[in-house]
């Protein structure tokens, strides 16, 4: 398994940027890249429910992403990717998404996954899909901080 966490501090509270971040349909409002994103279905599948949200991507990939989790009093919720370009279920891909507050005004966003490549892909390969994955988490979160400073 592959595994890899990215975080970033934001001077902003963590009920505005979970205003933002924490519905599961609406990364189009703060995702770079993101043409639409719609949910299918609703509540998350450790409660029974079977949201999948379809994200329409800029080079004309469509990737499907199962809510396999949802704690809005904790800010937090994972998913699982059913379909994206470059993974499927086989993948087992499995990310967590976490706004914690550091204090009133500042709090930190945790964004981490797992995920496995088939055993016919060299490690050197694998290694750079993760850093790949975590890089793209990581522009992700640096264009939140615009996404907020304009909000």
């Amino acid at each position: 398994m592959l595994t890899f966490e990215v975080q970033q501090d934001y001077a902003h509270s963590a009920d505005k940027v979970w205003a933002i971040t924490g519905n599961f349909g609406g990364l189009k409002e703060w995702l770079p890249g993101i043409l639409a994103c719609r949910v299918e279905g609703s509540g998350a599948a450790d409660t029974g429910g079977d949201a999948v949200r379809i994200v329409d991507v800029f080079d004309g990939s469509v990737t499907k992403e199962r809510l396999e989790a949802f704690d809005a009093a904790r800010r937090t919720y994972s998913y699982s990717i059913l379909e994206a370009k470059g993974f499927d279920a086989s993948s087992e891909y499995f990310a967590t998404f976490t706004v914690t507050p550091l204090d009133a005004n500042s709090c930190r966003i945790n964004w981490g996954a797992s995920f496995k490549l088939p055993a016919s892909i060299p490690a050197e390969k694998g290694e750079r899909a993760r850093q790949k994955v975590a890089q793209m988490y990581t522009m992700c979160l640096q264009h939140l901080e615009g996404v907020l400073a304009r909000g």
